[in-house]
């Protein structure tokens, strides 16, 4: 996915690869590396990219950032859902892929 600005949000990582396929092989901590590793990328894109300030002064690409880390959030819930279910199905619930979380624009 892009970030509204050209360059790739992410590139395809060991996590993106392993994904949920890790726990088919019964390896929880494989899993969950995968997992923490999504979250860092994510938390660093934050960091460098700003989206929450981007969005003030280019709602375009502020909007296109902000739905890439909503897609992240869902792709961790249902990462997490076999591990910890009751943690994972609100923030699942709450994100969908591609779509820009409704609370970010009141």
């Amino acid at each position: 996915m892009k970030d509204g600005g050209g360059q790739r949000c992410r590139d395809r990582s060991p996590a993106d690869k392993k994904g949920e396929f890790v726990l088919e092989g019964y390896n929880l901590k494989a899993a969950c590396d995968s997992i923490w590793e999504i979250i860092q990328k994510a938390d660093k894109f934050v960091q460098e990219k700003e989206p929450f300030k981007t969005v003030k002064s280019d709602p375009g690409k502020g909007k296109e950032q902000i739905k890439f880390l909503g897609g992240e959030v869902y792709r961790v819930a249902k990462m997490l859902e076999p591990v910890m279910p009751a943690t994972a199905r609100p923030s699942r619930s709450s994100s969908s892929p591609g779509a820009c979380p409704k609370r970010a624009f009141r």
